[in-house]
């Protein structure tokens, strides 16, 4: 565990400064959520796994000794009433009830894997808020130049257009329940847990708002980019495959051309493919293994995720990814820069809240952990002629 004798004298001997036992220090040799986490801290990856871990055993198990260490090392111990009243001092509160503010190690941790096991997040122009809600400037037109000669009529006045783009966070939550006996857990196996965990629920639920959303509670009003593309209002973003063409294997080499000649000259640069990891290796693997000059060792390792005509590939599990089904005037391939066409408002700091006793019959403890998040693609535009900077496939019978 964290405190004992073995723990003393491995720290007496000058390798560890910050309480890590040597059975930590094993542990953490197979770090995967903080992974990475330590060059953005300043740290060691262990280090923050390790502050992480005790950050959890005195929230999530109500520990007075790592409530005690955490004190004494600096980790952020707050309630999330006093993170909104400014109030920095740690403190000793009833850890079974409290909604506690996540410390920066394991928020680390959580948006690193949230990116890892999602995409919205990586595509979409993300943008921390202070508030509940802000609204974003586009520019949809520019200022005309005209000829102009010595005498009258002289210049004629235009201005650029525009509109406003809002984001209003919602609250999204995740429940999960862990054993009791995650108590006996090391420090850091703990923390890799709980990192896990949260980021997967979370980069789950934003991954659906962004494609399935259809406006309703279940994604929190969002309208998500399959929706847009697959409504007759926005058919100028999208490009029908050749007759037939409705299923994978059936998708050509003319179907993926003609979508990259829909796309907006002006978001090229920064566009990528988003599809489903089957439409990748079913698709542009086998456009790749038939192009000339290809063969099986030229490719490899670009089959699963890698570029096609230039343009990398982003996989998301939401996509349609099923190699058989006919996806008659539904999107299956995207393409287009998601940074300009999709806007993703995030709120500050992550919200646990820990619950021993509904589920105690079951030896389980509930987690509770909220975030605030808002998607906007307005990157489809409402027009039936004109393409936005995000356009889709349309599959044809």
């Amino acid at each position: 565990m964290y405190s004992n004798s073995s723990n003393e004298a491995f720290e007496r001997s000058g390798r560890v400064t910050y309480g890590m036992a040597a059975r930590e220090v094993l542990a953490a040799g197979g770090l995967h959520a903080f992974r990475g986490t330590g060059r953005l801290l300043g740290m060691e990856d262990r280090e923050v796994a390790y502050r992480a871990g005790m950050w959890c055993r005195a929230v999530v198990h109500g520990d007075g000794r790592a409530a005690q260490w955490c004190r004494g090392s600096g980790v952020q111990l707050q309630t999330a009433a006093e993170a909104a009243h400014g109030q920095r001092a740690m403190v000793e509160g009833n850890f079974s009830t409290a909604g506690w503010l996540v410390p920066v190690e394991m928020e680390t941790a959580i948006i690193n894997n949230r990116e890892q096991y999602g995409v919205a997040r990586r595509i979409a122009n993300v943008m921390p808020m202070s508030s509940a809600s802000t609204v974003i400037p586009r520019h949809t037109g520019d200022a005309e130049a005209y000829f102009v000669s010595e005498g009258p009529p002289g210049g004629t006045e235009s201005d650029p257009t525009g509109d406003q783009i809002q984001l209003v966070l919602k609250d999204v939550m995740t429940i999960t329940p862990f054993g009791k006996s995650t108590a006996q857990d090391t420090v850091i196996a703990l923390a890799e847990l709980v990192a896990q965990e949260q980021a997967r629920a979370f980069a789950t639920k934003e991954d659906a708002c962004l494609l399935l959303g259809d406006g309703t509670s279940t994604y929190g009003g969002m309208v998500g980019l399959l929706t847009l593309l697959n409504d007759p209002l926005y058919a100028g973003s999208r490009v029908q495959a050749a007759s037939t063409h409705d299923t994978f294997p059936e998708v050509d080499i003319s179907d993926v051309t003609s979508l990259i000649g829909q796309l907006p000259v002006y978001a090229r640069g920064g566009a990528r493919w988003l599809c489903s990891g089957v439409f990748d290796a079913a698709v542009f693997g086998r456009l790749k293994l038939n192009a000339g000059g290809n063969d099986i060792q030229s490719v490899q390792g670009q089959i699963v995720e890698g570029f096609y005509a230039g343009f990398p590939i982003s996989l998301a599990h939401h996509m349609p990814a099923g190699a058989g089904t006919p996806y008659n005037g539904t999107t299956i391939l995207m393409l287009g820069n998601f940074s300009r066409g999709v806007a993703m408002g995030v709120g500050q700091g992550i919200i646990m809240t820990v619950d021993p006793y509904s589920l105690a019959h079951r030896h389980l403890t509930r987690i509770i952990t909220v975030e605030r998040i808002d998607i906007n693609c307005h990157g489809v535009l409402k027009s039936t002629t004109l393409a936005g900077p995000i356009v889709g496939l349309h599959g044809r019978t």
